[in-house]
Parts: structure tokens; sequence; C-alpha cells
């Protein structure tokens, strides 16, 4: 007999299988290890670590400089200027001849983000973040959703060396491009 729902079942059993299998075979892909393939010194990425709890320390600071900005957004007169992994500029652009930076939201691990009405979406780490932009005073998260994204443990570009993430160094919320010594990783 036909059975709609074990036909259901069967198909998406197929779906998470192909994805499991994808996503293997790309994991494997993305870090090379074969010592006999790397320099001494050569420049690369490594990690930037914070402890756990220091992740979740979500704030309205005063302005920060711009240092490596991401994704920019407009809210009413304000840009809102993503500082990879750091957080989230607040700008004033009511001139746009003469922006004024108002303050900064220190979101670490933040690379995205994303805005709908006076809600601010953005990642923090590996959980997503909202966090309401009405009152700019007193800015607080309005909900989390944990472990939505996959963790950063490797750097954002390829044919690459990097040092390999350590998690009992930390959370990595970032990689910084210098000079490595003994680099065990390469991303191809």
């Amino acid at each position: 007999m036909h059975n709609p729902q074990a036909n259901r079942l069967f198909f998406r059993a197929q779906q998470w299988l192909i994805a499991l299998l994808m996503g293997g075979c790309l994991l494997l892909s993305a870090c090379d290890t074969d010592s006999s393939f790397f320099p001494d010194r050569v420049m690369g990425y490594a990690p930037v670590y914070v402890p756990l709890a220091e992740l979740e320390d979500i704030r309205g600071l005063p302005p920060q400089p711009l240092r490596n900005p991401g994704r920019i957004l407009i809210w009413q007169n304000y840009l809102l200027v993503n500082e990879l992994y750091e957080g989230v500029h607040i700008i004033d652009n009511e001139n746009p001849a003469n922006p004024v930076q108002i303050g900064f939201i220190k979101i670490l691990g933040n690379v995205e983000i994303g805005l709908k009405d006076n809600v601010l979406f953005a990642d923090n780490y590996t959980d997503l973040i909202t966090i309401d932009l009405t009152n700019f005073g007193n800015l607080t998260v309005s909900s989390r959703l944990e472990d939505v994204f996959e963790p950063a443990l490797f750097p954002p570009v390829t044919d690459t060396y990097f040092q390999c993430a350590d998690t009992f160094q930390g959370i990595v919320v970032g990689w910084e491009f210098t000079e490595l010594t003994n680099p065990q990783c390469y991303r191809p």
C-alpha cells in the first residue's frame, strides 16, 4: 500500500543524509594538515579567542574607531555599520555631509547584521540575537536563539595558512592576519 507519511519521512531522511555527507566532505576539504606542506614562517591567520562569559557581554559603548567595517544598513536617520567580529557602529546621518558617530554596540563574533522595523538582528558567534533599537541608552538583547550558526573554526578566506583553532583557549570570535611560526593548517 501507498503511505504518504512514510514517503515524506523517507524523503526527509534522504535529505538529512545528503546534507550530512556533503557537510562532511566540505569539512574534510576545509583544512589540510599534511605537515610536510607547511613552511616554518609565513603570513597567515591566527584565531582571536575570548572566554565564553565575555561572549555574552553585549552592551552599548561610546563611539569606537572604524577599523574593519562590513555591512552597512540604513535605519531612520542612522547608519548601522558592522565592525567585523566586534559589533555595530551607530552613526547619525541626518546631515549626510557630516555624519556623526554616536555609539557602538559591542557584539563579539559578529559578522552579519539585519534590520526589520526597530529590531537589529545579529550573529553573536553561533547564536542569533535581536536588539530593540528604540532606546540607545538602554540597549538589551531581546531574544537569543542558540547554536544557529556554525562556529568559525577556520578563516573566512581560502588559499591561506592559519593556526588551527584550539577550543581549550576559548571561543574563536575572529581571525587576525599576522606572521605565523610553524602553522599546522592550510585552507585550499
